[in-house]
C-alpha cells in the first residue's frame, strides 16, 4: 500500500494532499491495530504499511497512543460535529437528537468500530491511560452534544423536567448502544438487514420518547 502523492510537483504540498495523506495514515492505523491490537502494532510498521517515512507519522502524532486516540477520534468528531450543527440550525431539538442518535447507532454498528471497540476492552487494564484519553476525546463529545440537545428539548417543554438531562442522555444511549453492541461483540449477527437495524432504531426510539414526555402528554414523537 502506497501513500497518496503529489503528481510530480516539487515543494510543499497543498491542504487537499496534506489531508489525504493523513486519512490514509488513519486507514492503514486503523487496520493494523485492528489486526494486531494496541500492543501489537507499533509506529514503525504503520510507516511502513503506509509507504511513509516514520516522521512524516511523528509529525502528526507524537504517539502511539496519540494516533490511536485520533483513529477512535474521527468517526465519533463527525458525530459530535453533527449535534452542534444541528443546535446552530435552531431545529427541533428532538428531530436533531433522532438524526444525531441515528448516525451514532450505524457507526457502532460498522464492523471496524466493533474492531476497534475490543481493544479497548482487551488492553484496558494495560493502558489506562489510552482508555480515559479515548472516554475524553471520542466519546464524552457525544454525549455532551446529546445533552445539549436534551436540554433543549427540556427548554421547549417536549421532555419532562423531573429527570435529569445526564439520566435521559445514559438511558438513550444504552438503549441505542446496548443490545446490539453486545452481540456484535460476541460476534453474533445483530442486524442482518438494513430494514432491520432501521426497525430496531426505530423502536428504541419511540420507547425513549414514551418514557420522557412531560406527565401531561406530547406531539412530539417523530417515528
Amino acid at each position: 500500500m502506497k501513500s497518496p502523492r503529489t503528481s510530480g510537483r516539487v515543494g510543499r504540498p497543498d491542504a487537499q494532499e496534506t489531508e489525504a495523506l493523513n486519512q490514509h495514515l488513519l486507514a492503514t492505523a486503523t487496520q493494523l491495530f485492528i489486526e494486531h491490537g494496541y500492543a501489537g502494532t507499533s509506529i514503525e510498521k504503520v510507516a511502513l504499511v503506509a509507504g511513509a517515512g516514520k516522521q512524516t507519522i511523528y509529525r502528526r502524532y507524537p504517539s502511539k497512543e496519540d494516533l490511536f486516540v485520533a483513529v477512535v477520534g474521527t468517526a465519533s468528531q463527525v458525530l459530535a460535529n453533527a449535534g452542534i450543527e444541528a443546535r446552530q440550525r435552531k431545529d427541533d431539538p428532538l428531530i436533531s437528537l433522532r438524526e444525531t442518535c441515528r448516525k451514532l447507532f450505524d457507526t457502532i454498528c460498522e464492523p471496524d468500530a466493533i474492531s476497534v471497540y475490543r481493544i479497548l476492552i482487551a488492553e484496558g487494564r494495560r493502558f489506562p491511560n489510552l482508555v480515559e484519553r479515548v472516554y475524553l476525546t471520542a466519546i464524552e463529545p457525544i454525549q455532551q452534544s446529546m445533552q445539549c440537545l436534551l436540554q433543549s428539548a427540556r427548554e421547549a417543554g417536549k421532555v419532562r423536567s423531573d429527570m435529569s438531562v445526564n439520566e435521559m442522555q445514559r438511558l438513550l444511549l444504552g438503549m441505542i448502544t446496548g443490545w446490539g453492541m453486545q452481540q456484535m461483540l460476541l460476534s453474533r449477527q445483530a442486524f442482518e438487514t438494513e430494514a432491520e437495524r432501521t426497525e430496531y432504531f426505530s423502536k428504541a426510539w419511540i420507547l425513549f420518547l414514551e418514557g420522557v414526555m412531560p406527565p401531561t402528554g406530547s406531539n412530539s414523537r417523530h417515528k
